[in-house]
C-alpha cells in the first residue's frame, strides 16, 4: 500500500515535519482504534 513502507528505518519523522490538524486527529483516532482491538484480543484470548 502507499505511504505503507515497513522497512527498516527509523519511524521518526524528519525534524522539519509539522504535524497539522489531519494528522493530530488521525493520530487520535488510530490510538483508539488500536486500544479497541487490543480489547478485542483480550476477550478473544480469556
Amino acid at each position: 500500500m502507499p505511504g505503507m513502507n515497513h522497512g527498516g528505518s527509523s519511524s521518526s519523522a524528519p525534524a522539519s515535519a509539522d504535524a497539522n490538524d489531519a494528522d493530530i486527529m488521525f493520530a487520535s483516532m488510530m490510538k483508539e482504534h488500536h486500544a479497541q482491538a487490543i480489547e478485542m484480543s483480550d476477550m478473544l484470548l480469556g
